[in-house]
């Protein structure tokens, strides 16, 4: 019998036990790291879990110091309510009076500007109209008189709504409207 020899015959290509040694040398990398990998997995995994129950406190303390803003805020939305009201009646007090003509001082003015013999029997004022209704016993008086308020500078127009001579009392009676000029701007 012919007689063998006791050398290793290996039947595996060459390129075929490269292919398995990086097989092999993969599988060993994937347990050693993969260990570290599923480690930090978990560990992440964890902190997250963890992280969550924080994050759920903090909201619900969000929730509970909102719901207690969001309750001041109504009940101060009737104040607010108010107080916005108010501050708009002050603006249109504001407003009204800055416009308000001041009377006194406008017929103080007028009764400088009458003659002696000019009587007054009828007066009305508003806004900036001022109507009046006067006797005087001579067309002197009379002429002296509308003389007088045609040069004011504070009257704007002179209308004569009626004249009417009396010669059983001997007066002379008429009924007169002004369109006064605003005191504030002129500040008579």
């Amino acid at each position: 019998m012919p007689k063998y020899s006791e050398e290793n015959v290996n039947f595996i290509p060459k390129q075929n036990q490269q292919n398995a040694n990086m097989g092999n040398q993969f599988f060993r990398w994937v347990t050693n790291s993969g260990k570290i990998i599923i480690i930090a997995v978990d560990i992440l995994i964890v902190v997250v879990f963890l992280a969550r129950f924080k994050l759920d406190s903090d909201m619900s303390s969000l929730e509970k110091k909102t719901q207690e803003k969001v309750l001041i805020v109504n009940t101060t939305s009737d104040i607010e309510t108010k107080h916005k009201a108010v501050l708009l009646k002050l603006k249109l007090l504001e407003t009204v009076m800055s416009k308000q003509i001041d009377w006194k001082t406008r017929l103080a003015k007028l009764q400088d500007e009458i003659p002696e013999n000019v009587l007054i029997t009828d007066m009305e004022f508003d806004n900036n109209n001022l109507s009046l209704t006067a006797e005087v016993k001579t067309a002197q008086d009379f002429g002296l008189f509308m003389n007088q308020l045609i040069s004011d500078i504070s009257v704007k127009s002179l209308v004569i709504n009626r004249s009417e001579l009396k010669p059983e009392d001997g007066i002379y009676e008429f009924s007169l409207s002004m369109e006064l000029a605003d005191l504030k701007l002129n500040k008579l």
